[in-house]
């Protein structure tokens, strides 16, 4: 009822003369349409493109990328690095072989993360500070403060630097890591469980939980079971060689195996 009153308040005050007298009511409800039209107005005007030069607009702060850039280098990079080799793989989550693997294929699938210059001449981002930013955050949860202060990465630059890297890791490692296998794979499977034992097995299956720290408190009742803290359920079949032929991950935590199974696309 009131948005058909508005029309006809809309209607009489387009089409109707000043001399039409209203009521103080119906008065009110044109200075309300009015305000209405003011406010869609200002809402659609085109919004001036963030960022840039203008008046009002903090400097950009020196962060001084390229001596942190030196610094990773010599720590992790270097032909006699800072930390050797174990504390690589403990800090990095991975191999030195692994990393420099992923790095040389995420560089040549895509061009960000090739090293350039801004328009002042300065050295941007190197490709192992791209990628070591992706791979904290990943493997320890970090947030943009944490970065900004190892790294000297911006927050929006973080969640573009990981958005790029895991879809360049999709891209490149998804057909080969991640895929049902075929008729050949099967056939090796099977063979190199039954040389150990385990005849006609086709893969180890298991279900595991990720603790969900940022977990939403109205989410906790059912994403939190035997465990202490709120949790994530992933349910993934893996063969001997790491391939990943099947990956479901999503269901609340308090669901046990059987149940993360029933729901899972394993058998479909």
């Amino acid at each position: 009822p009131h948005y058909f009153f508005l029309c006809r308040i809309v209607m009489s005050s387009s089409s109707c003369s000043g001399s039409l007298s209203l009521s103080p009511f119906e008065e009110d409800a044109q200075r309300f349409v009015a305000r209405l039209r003011q406010r869609r107005k200002s809402s659609s005007r085109k919004k001036g493109k963030g960022g840039g030069s203008r008046p009002g607009k903090s400097q950009n702060r020196n962060r001084n990328r390229v001596l942190y850039n030196q610094l990773l280098m010599a720590d992790y990079f270097a032909a006699n690095p800072t930390y050797d080799a174990i504390q690589f793989r403990r800090r990095f989550r991975m191999r030195r072989s692994l990393f420099d693997t992923i790095l040389a294929a995420v560089l040549e699938h895509d061009s960000y993360f090739a090293p350039g210059f801004d328009c002042c001449g300065v050295a941007s981002f190197s490709t192992h500070q791209k990628v070591t930013c992706a791979l904290r955050y990943m493997a320890y949860g970090m947030c943009a403060d944490q970065l900004d202060e190892l790294l000297r990465f911006g927050e929006s630059t973080v969640a573009l630097v990981v958005d790029r890297f895991c879809r360049a890791i999709i891209d490149v490692f998804g057909p080969t890591y991640l895929h049902p296998p075929n008729a050949e794979d099967l056939k090796m499977i099977m063979k190199d469980y039954a040389e150990k034992g385990w005849i006609g097995c086709m893969g180890c299956i298991d279900v595991m939980k990720w603790v969900w720290k940022n977990c939403p408190m109205a989410w906790r009742g059912q994403y939190k079971g035997k465990e202490t803290h709120p949790t994530v359920a992933l349910e993934a079949v893996v063969d001997s060689r790491l391939y990943f032929w099947h990956a479901y991950f999503g269901c609340p935590g308090a669901q046990n195996d059987i149940n993360v199974l029933d729901s899972s696309t394993l058998f479909q």
